[in-house]
């Protein structure tokens, strides 16, 4: 088995002051957001299983996660080719977490390996994007 395509992650949160319209006050809502995704392949003519055994969202620096999700088994049939797509969320958004990082650690065939993606920034929720630096015509 080979990743053909690199984890990569993107992350967005919510403001927790601000509702989106229908939500009644006091509902306690997810505002922190992270799209894992990755693809798979498997080169051989058996079946395989891979364990994913974390998938989760740390800060840089920190060994605790943001997000996770429970591990889980896939199997990749002969010759597949498999993307995989993961959304985690919290209540809590980012906090004071500047930069992130998804994690994925799988095993196969009694081997552990680990998955890192690219560290992303984390805009903060309750500041409004900045606009494009290319002027209007």
């Amino acid at each position: 088995m080979i990743v053909i395509q690199p984890l990569q992650i993107h992350v967005w949160q919510e403001s927790a002051k601000l509702k989106p319209p229908g939500v009644r006050p006091g509902i306690h809502r997810a505002i922190g957001h992270a799209l894992l995704n990755f693809t798979l392949k498997n080169e051989t003519t058996h079946p395989i299983t891979v364990a994913l055994n974390t998938i989760e969202v740390r800060a840089i620096g920190h060994r605790e996660p943001i997000m996770s999700l429970a591990p889980k088994t896939i199997t990749l049939q002969p010759l597949e080719i498999a993307p995989q797509q993961y959304q985690l969320s919290n209540r809590d958004g980012y906090q004071s977490a500047d930069w992130v990082e998804a994690i994925v650690t799988y095993q196969l065939d009694g081997r552990s390996a680990t998955l890192f993606s690219s560290p992303v920034y984390v805009q903060p929720a309750d500041v409004q994007p900045t606009r494009s630096l290319v002027p209007s015509r």
